[in-house]
């Protein structure tokens, strides 16, 4: 199998793989994040309760819409963040780990940690 995917990724960038192939590392710890952290349904059985269930729309109040810009604000400084990273020699590796103690810093859960077993905070893409 590890054959016939290097054998894939030959020919577009003459004899040299356009990629090198790794290895996934541990899953990220939930299990000691602080108390007050809320975790999604998700977080330990990585199983969305209400995937598949239609959504109907509905106004935010006051309070439910400074929740919302509060959320975003928070994803913008965490992308900020996380795009600062990315510097040639960089791991994806080490980049998930600082953006899920940033995260965490700021008592919020990483949302793509354990949806549908997904093992880390974020989901980068390597370029050559």
């Amino acid at each position: 199998m590890r054959r016939r995917l290097l054998s894939a990724l030959r020919g577009v960038n003459g004899d040299r793989p356009l990629v090198k192939l790794g290895q996934v590392s541990p899953v990220m710890p939930v299990d000691n994040l602080a108390p007050e952290i809320l975790r999604p349904p998700y977080a330990v059985t990585g199983i969305d309760p209400n995937s598949g269930n239609s959504y109907s729309l509905f106004a935010l109040g006051s309070k439910e819409l400074e929740k919302m810009r509060d959320a975003c604000a928070h994803a913008r400084e965490t992308l900020e963040y996380a795009g600062s990273l990315v510097k040639p020699g960089v791991t994806t590796d080490e980049i998930d780990r600082k953006v899920f103690e940033h995260v965490v810093a700021r008592k919020i859960y990483p949302s793509p940690l354990g949806y549908r077993g997904f093992p880390k905070s974020l989901c980068p893409s390597i370029n050559e």
